[in-house]
């Protein structure tokens, strides 16, 4: 009886330390502004970003001067298409430019794919950091760019075992 209720106070104190430490990497990365709070879960809304000056060569050197660590992604460019492929431990999303409006460029960006756990994205935080970096990209080249947030249908397959 007494060695259960010493392994469950365990587990929980346990727990309570990897949830503060979490919390206190999350609060560093807000604070450093490699992060923002979404109000909305990033898998499920796509962004297309509309903005001046944002040609492929332009976009491609704001990539490669990204602040992206932390974030574990790799970044695969397809020049022909404008279109660019990051890749992480277990997630992907792409991003490419669409038709351009006027003077203006049309860039969008989605996550392709992620991997689950009991419901909750696994790797939302280097997620968040690519997102992160691509928005302070775009307003760096213009800081007049529109983002438009863009619902996406998210098809799931759920496991029951």
């Amino acid at each position: 009886m007494w060695f259960a209720i010493l392994l469950s106070v365990g587990a929980v104190a346990i727990g309570l330390f990897f949830g503060l430490r979490q919390g206190k990497v999350n609060n560093q990365l807000l604070d450093e502004g490699r992060i923002v709070k979404r109000k909305y879960v990033i898998t499920e809304q796509a962004e297309e970003f509309t903005l001046r000056g944002a040609d492929f060569a332009r976009v491609l050197q704001g990539i490669q001067d990204a602040d992206l660590r932390g974030s574990g992604v790799s970044v695969q460019r397809n020049d022909t298409n404008q279109a660019f492929f990051f890749t992480g431990s277990n997630w992907k999303a792409e991003m490419y430019r669409k038709n351009d409006v006027g003077d203006q460029n049309v860039w969008y960006f989605h996550f392709t794919n992620w991997k689950t756990y009991r419901g909750m994205v696994q790797e939302h935080i280097p997620m968040n950091i690519l997102i992160t970096a691509i928005e302070k990209m775009f307003l760096s080249i213009d800081p007049g760019a529109q983002v438009q947030n863009i619902p996406i249908k998210v098809k799931t397959n759920p496991s029951f075992f």
